[in-house]
């Protein structure tokens, strides 16, 4: 999943690379699986340049230049989460939503994007102290961490209900939380 343009002005030379380290993975599941690109909508306009042709089994979904107030998209959106078997990104927003899907969420630290990930503060709340994001240190690692991914799935599962619970929804996964939300607000108002 794509980031914002503050968070990854040039995203397309690292998905490059994430690519071809996929592709040239020595487990043949890690070489061979599918790979959705879904840039940011805010910072698409990079991904003209990113010719997904030239790595086996991978597309750009939706087209550059897709509206996101078209309708779909967020249904689109939603699916393409909820049918992937992981979601790796640099940091973004798509990551929390990843989790509450239910997907496990991965990233691999750059310095490219220091200033994004370590630099900033809500990156820290999910990659550490059972934070929802797998970190790795290298694209090796982190083909390392993909490999291992099917053998500690339930791990993995139980990790993300754990950080959803807690960070996310901490007034009750099954508590609907607009109301929350307005009587927070409401709250807010009626205090001077």
């Amino acid at each position: 999943v794509g980031s914002s343009v503050f968070i990854a002005p040039h995203e397309v030379p690292f998905a490059e690379r994430w690519l071809a380290t996929l592709r040239g993975a020595a487990d043949p599941a890690v070489a061979g699986v599918g790979a959705l690109v879904r840039p940011h909508p805010a910072n698409a306009r990079q991904w003209r340049t990113f010719d997904a042709a030239a790595f086996e089994n991978a597309s750009v979904w939706p087209p550059i230049g897709t509206d996101p107030t078209s309708p779909g998209f967020k249904e689109d959106y939603f699916d393409s989460l909820y049918y992937s078997a992981g979601v790796v990104g640099i940091n973004t927003s798509a990551q929390l939503e990843a989790a509450v899907v239910g997907r496990p969420v991965f990233t691999v630290r750059s310095p490219e994007f220091a200033h994004a990930q370590d630099g900033t503060l809500h990156f820290r709340h999910l990659v550490q102290d059972g934070g929802v994001v797998h970190v790795a240190a290298s694209l090796e690692e982190h083909v390392r961490q993909l490999a291992g991914f099917a053998a500690g799935a339930e791990a993995w599962a139980a990790r993300n209900r754990a950080f959803v619970e807690r960070f996310i929804r901490p007034h009750g996964i099954d508590r609907p939380a607009a109301p929350q939300f307005a009587e927070a607000i409401a709250r807010l108002h009626a205090d001077p």
